[in-house]
């Protein structure tokens, strides 16, 4: 009955760790680092909570191009600003006098 009792217990704990182990990961780089407008040899973080979905923020200002990856929640305010620039697709891009913004959003690990 003990061993049937410590298979159960090895069970339970190894269905824990895998529910734990369920958080997205992103692609995470700043703006400042080259190698995040081509997304290689860039590393990733564990995000915070549920509600937290992989972004790239393309950003061209005349000749200079720059690429922000990261975790964000759909409920903080650069978010919905960002949404309300693309509406309810995941990504898309608005266009000014020299300059180009784009978003995408996604919900796989490292899709960004």
């Amino acid at each position: 009955m003990a061993t049937k009792s410590y298979m159960m217990f090895q069970v339970f704990c190894l269905i824990s760790v895998f529910c734990l182990n369920t958080a997205l990961q992103c692609k995470v780089c700043t703006k400042e680092d080259s190698n995040c407008v081509i997304g290689d040899n860039i590393e990733s973080r564990t995000c915070g909570n549920g509600e937290d979905l992989c972004f790239t923020w393309f950003d061209r200002k005349g000749i200079e191009v720059r690429v922000e990856r990261d975790c964000i929640s759909s409920g903080t305010k650069g978010y919905k600003a960002m949404k309300k620039v693309i509406g309810s697709r995941n990504s898309g891009c608005i266009k000014n006098i020299n300059r180009l913004d784009c978003f995408a959003f996604c919900s796989l690990d490292d899709c960004n």
